[in-house]
């Protein structure tokens, strides 16, 4: 079984790693190859920009690829469509091909939901755990160390003791591909842009840009770390407000839906039924 699945392995790898170490995928080779052919005569070169986007956003493009999440679309819609057609043929209900056309087509965009939920939440808990980072830099700044050396050290440190969790611990990651990318002969500048493109956040753009700009200046870099960790901390106490502001709005919707038409029921229902009852 081993060898067999081994050789079934190899014949995903286009999909990325994890079709070729998760036992489920593997196990669905003939299906995946067959859906996976399917999708790449689909004309979906915007969707598969947008996903590798999000893989990386989401940490993921080692593990996943554009194709892969394809593939899993159009599993979802055929799987979930055959599963309604056997629920419906089980409970007899006949075959509501309309409710099934509508489930199959909702199902299609559940792997793009959730790589999106994925990539967005990622990037919450970076953008929260950023200006904790900045500072413990600029510690490190201020202790006459170069914004390299900090970055190492700090990431160092992490690993000394035991690791970090969250935000922080992405943010560390993504600094040790910066480091990585600096050993393999890159500048600054480029590890730089090339990391905070991968992680996509606007908060890391303008952070990478005044590093940039204290090199090109020749500013002290603790300065530098330690307003933008002031300006950072402040973007983010007025998001959080924002998202504040928005909580009266976003609970309407709910409100309208399932509380007033039950109060109301409650309240005018018994008038209505003496009314029409005469009783």
């Amino acid at each position: 079984v081993s060898v067999s699945l081994a050789v079934r392995a190899r014949d995903l790898r286009h999909l990325g790693s994890v079709a070729t170490t998760h036992p489920l995928l593997v196990a669905l080779r003939p299906i995946l190859e067959r859906m996976a052919y399917i999708a790449t005569l689909l004309p979906q070169h915007g969707h598969r920009v947008w996903a590798r986007r999000l893989l990386s956003q989401a940490n993921l493009q080692h593990e996943w690829s554009a194709e892969l999440i394809e593939t899993m679309k159009l599993f979802s819609s055929l799987g979930m469509f055959l599963v309604g057609i056997g629920l419906c043929f089980l409970w007899g209900l006949g075959t509501p091909w309309l409710f099934l056309s509508f489930l199959a087509v909702m199902s299609y965009f559940l792997p793009d939901v959730a790589l999106y939920m994925r990539a967005s939440e990622r990037q919450d808990s970076m953008r929260k755990s950023l200006p904790f980072v900045i500072d413990l830099l600029a510690v490190s700044a201020e202790a006459g160390l170069a914004f390299q050396q900090s970055i190492r050290n700090v990431v160092a440190n992490a690993e000394k003791s035991g690791g970090s969790a969250g935000g922080e611990y992405e943010l560390l990651k993504e600094f040790e591909q910066l480091l990585a990318g600096l050993q393999m002969g890159r500048t600054m500048a480029d590890a730089l842009n090339d990391t905070a493109r991968r992680i996509g956040l606007d908060e890391f753009n303008i952070f990478a840009n005044a590093i940039l700009q204290a090199e090109r200046l020749g500013t002290p870099v603790s300065d530098t770390l330690k307003s933008q960790s002031a300006e950072l901390r402040f973007k983010l106490a007025q998001r959080i407000e924002a998202k504040a502001n928005q909580a009266p709005v976003k609970i309407l919707f709910p409100l309208m839906i399932f509380i007033f038409p039950v109060t109301g029921w409650v309240i005018v229902g018994p008038v209505l039924l003496r009314v029409l009852y005469g009783g």
